[in-house]
């Protein structure tokens, strides 16, 4: 599929200041359309949107050793309860993250001589093993992992020539509704046939209502264009990892952005509600290991992405502030979940200090638009490899962190060509998705202003809504 041109000269950047959109947060407009669309793709069950959740996998590791101070956070059971809990108690669940995801290292080393199962460790995960603790963690659902290949990454039992018996062990023993399938101990000639096995083993066992994430294109390189985009699709995959695992470092993460903006354009060609949605992988936002800044960066670019928003912190030790703001947004999970689900982004040329990432399509009409400050070009930048014949890992990195001054920049975004969106009236309402507040109404675009450290991503979340559309809601609720 031919990748679509590059943006216009206009977004060259050379005045860069930066470029917002926005979107006004007519909620209830966007709750009516959401209705519609999923009256009219009922029949089909084909209606999904990028799944929510908590995955333990970005701090708690492999780490199988239970006792002690290590209790809270090992792959066992009582350390997902309360992971759990606190989904429920803190408003996660409200909010929509609704999964606790159990990756690699729960099982045992062998699978059941007898049954043929593969059996969650008992020593730390109870002679109930995955079904009780899908039951303890109801009404939050539970995800689970395997791998398409012979062994896990980290040598569990993999579920190669298993699908049909594991999907059943998945979906209807345990009560899972969610499979995130890995890569290793395969190969590109065989993750085709693999992953279509497993996913017809998994529609047949759950159901069009669970999920199947392929770590598939993710073993297959760096370049997005030559993947087999519509293989994944037919072979049922609802979402899949496309590239390195994320970091819990800001390199790390700057490193992930820059891949999917490089192909931001030509993912929408070939992802989306109804062909599968690209995984950028977990969500840092509440972890010591990036600012604040880069909290809001990577909400914004997900939710621009239509990407899955599933958080891999320690639910207990994540800063109100940056809870209530970043992963509670409503307003920012209320574009991620966007009932279209068409995916946006990156509409500026690449940039170390400062680009504008769109979704122009929104169910009520509206657009999103994050303008993305980079920090400059002093930001380090890694990447964790992982070789899809085990689990040996390489790590490249570029560069140093220099953090500089405080400035404030003024940003300026524009309404037209260079975000795919005007508003039909002539005028567009503009709402900050973080500060929560209205910038009011303008014609031809938007002045923002932000105050900026130097190495220190920011962003600026924005909607945009035709100004007419607004003030019919607005007179709705008077």
């Amino acid at each position: 599929m031919a990748v679509p041109p590059p943006p216009p000269a206009s977004h060259s950047y050379g005045y860069l200041m930066f470029i917002f959109l926005c979107l006004s947060p007519i909620l209830h407009t966007c709750t009516a359309s959401s209705s519609l669309l999923m009256s009219s793709s009922s029949s089909s069950l084909s209606f999904k949107l990028p799944p929510m959740g908590w995955m333990s996998w970005e701090l708690f590791r492999c780490n199988v050793n239970c006792t002690g101070k290590y209790h809270d956070t090992c792959i066992g059971h009582d350390a997902f309860v309360k992971q759990a809990t606190i989904l429920i108690k803190d408003g996660y669940f409200r909010a929509g993250y609704n999964r606790v995801h159990v990756d690699d290292c729960f099982a045992n080393r062998q699978r059941d001589p007898v049954s043929g199962d593969i059996v969650a460790d008992p020593t730390r995960f109870g002679t109930g093993g995955m079904r009780k603790l899908a039951t303890d963690i109801a009404p939050v659902e539970l995800a689970v992992y395997s791998d398409c290949g012979t062994m896990t990454c980290m040598g569990y039992p993999g579920s190669i020539n298993h699908e049909v018996h594991d999907a059943k062990l998945f979906f209807q023993k345990w009560g899972a509704t969610y499979l995130k399938y890995d890569g290793c101990y395969n190969n590109i000639t065989g993750y085709p046939s693999g992953y279509a096995k497993m996913g017809q083993a998994l529609r047949s066992a759950g159901g069009e209502k669970t999920y199947y994430s392929c770590s598939w294109p993710a073993y297959l390189g760096d370049d997005e264009t030559k993947k087999p985009y519509a293989q994944m699709t037919a072979a049922g995959c609802d979402l899949w990892r496309n590239y390195g695992d994320i970091q819990c470092d800001l390199g790390s993460l700057m490193d992930i952005v820059d891949h999917y903006g490089d192909y931001s354009k030509f993912l929408t060609t070939v992802s989306g509600q109804g062909k599968g949605y690209n995984d950028p992988d977990m969500l840092l936002i509440g972890n010591t290991c990036i600012p604040d800044g880069a909290a809001r960066l990577q909400m914004a670019v997900w939710s621009i992405l239509a990407a899955p928003l599933i958080m891999g912190n320690d639910l207990r030790l994540v800063p109100t502030p940056i809870r209530d703001q970043v992963l509670l947004n409503e307003e920012a999970i209320a574009i991620d979940q966007d009932p279209l689900g068409i995916p946006g982004y990156r509409a500026s040329n690449k940039s170390d200090v400062a680009e504008l990432w769109v979704r122009p399509k929104l169910a009520d009409g509206g657009a999103a638009v994050a303008v993305v400050y980079k920090g400059g070009s002093s930001l380090t930048r890694a990447r964790l490899e992982r070789n899809p014949s085990g689990s040996a890992w390489t790590t490249r990195k570029i560069g140093a962190v220099q953090l500089g001054k405080t400035k404030k920049l003024t940003l300026h975004v524009p309404f037209g060509a260079e975000i795919g969106w005007s508003p039909p009236s002539g005028t567009a309402s503009v709402r900050d998705i973080y500060a929560r507040t209205s910038l009011g109404e303008h014609t031809s675009g938007v002045d923002v202003s932000l105050t900026v450290t130097e190495g220190i991503p920011e962003t600026v979340l924005l909607r945009l809504s035709d100004a007419a559309d607004s003030r019919a809601v607005s007179d709705a609720r008077k």
